[in-house]
């Protein structure tokens, strides 16, 4: 189940764009090679990104990004960049709440902006603090984090052996 989870949310999302790709007639954008040169493909003609990206955790709640998108608005800009927090998607395994998503991709149409999501979920900045609590408690539960360092520093078992086998690797030099 823990393994799966990595992987479900992802999964929808991609299948979701696809979906909607498929249902406006409109193709999904890519980055396209012209000669030695790359461009950015949206609905088929080249995309100059204007973007603004708002702060790692100002998206817990859709009236937080208010500020941004007048900010977004005032530098002109086409398109906004929002994180994603998996432990807001996902609070309890196999339970999705997509109203923040919702929410967002109603105040992108409101100001004309094109959407890139920043999916948060393992691994951010050292730590796993976006998460969600139920993997945290269930990883330590069921013995698959390398306890007391996973919890000290909220790491999965993977990456606390990585962390520890690099320290001790350091140490030895």
């Amino acid at each position: 189940m823990v393994t799966r989870a990595k992987f479900v949310l992802p999964l929808t999302l991609l299948i979701s764009l696809s979906a909607f790709a498929a249902e406006s007639g409109r193709p999904i954008p890519r980055i396209e090679r012209v000669g030695n040169q790359y461009r950015l493909l949206v609905d088929g003609q080249p995309f100059l990104m204007l973007g603004g990206q708002a702060h790692n955790s100002s998206a817990n709640r859709a009236e937080d990004l208010q500020p941004f998108w007048k900010s977004v608005v005032g530098i002109h800009g086409n398109t906004a960049e929002v994180p994603l927090y998996w432990e807001l998607i996902e609070p309890e395994a196999g339970k999705f709440d997509f109203h923040l998503i919702d929410e967002i991709v109603a105040g992108a149409r409101r100001n004309g902006f094109r959407l890139v999501f920043l999916w948060f979920a393992t691994w951010k900045n050292g730590n796993m603090d976006y998460t969600p609590e139920w993997l945290r408690v269930t990883a330590l539960r069921t013995g698959t984090s390398s306890a007391p360092a996973a919890k000290r520093c909220g790491l999965s078992r993977p990456c606390a052996q990585r962390l520890a086998t690099g320290t001790l690797r350091l140490s030895a030099r």
